[in-house]
């Protein structure tokens, strides 16, 4: 990694990663312009990213990295807090306004000699895991309603069959007398 270190000059570098599960290769991809950004310390750092094809992401599940640290993530529509390090707290802006566009950009600040690095941008959908179990769901309903169908089939001809003995039974009898 080059060091921009002159002069209490950081270099930030961030990359992306797609879940692949989610997203099928060529589908989205995500750009991150420019990939290196400079900041001096103490003042704000914008990791400026967006989704190619642009779309909706207030639904997505986005995470912002620096190494195994959690900077931020945005999950169910709003800014998550639980994961994200300690040294990133309150110090993170997503704009939810700007991810209808597909823009996942970050701003760090208050930028310290620390928080120079790599940062890496995940995102990951929710939705299709709720489509994934859909038709599972949809299979599972209408087989319990077969089987439903089939039992009720089964009662009617149950009951059928006792009122055919019954007639039989009541024809029996009355020729009897």
């Amino acid at each position: 990694m080059k060091t921009c270190l002159l002069n209490y000059l950081l270099c930030i570098k961030c990359s992306t990663k797609l879940n692949s599960l989610f997203f099928p290769s060529g589908s989205s991809k995500v750009v991150c312009s420019p990939s290196t950004v400079q900041a001096h310390l103490g003042q704000d750092a914008v990791l400026s990213c967006r989704v190619e094809t642009p779309s909706d992401l207030r639904a997505e599940t986005l995470e912002w990295k620096h190494g195994p640290d959690v900077v931020h993530v945005y999950r169910s529509g709003g800014d998550n807090y639980d994961d994200q390090d300690l040294r990133f707290k309150n110090r993170t802006i997503l704009n939810h306004q700007n991810l209808k566009d597909g823009n996942v950009s970050l701003t760090l600040t208050n930028v310290t000699k620390e928080e120079e690095g790599n940062y890496t941008f995940s995102l990951m959908s929710s939705m299709p895991l709720l489509f994934a179990l859909f038709p599972l769901a949809l299979v599972l309903l209408l087989l319990v309603l077969f089987l439903l169908f089939l039992v009720l089939l089964m009662l009617w001809m149950l009951v059928l069959v006792f009122l055919v003995l019954f007639l039989v039974l009541l024809v029996f009898l009355l020729q009897r007398s």
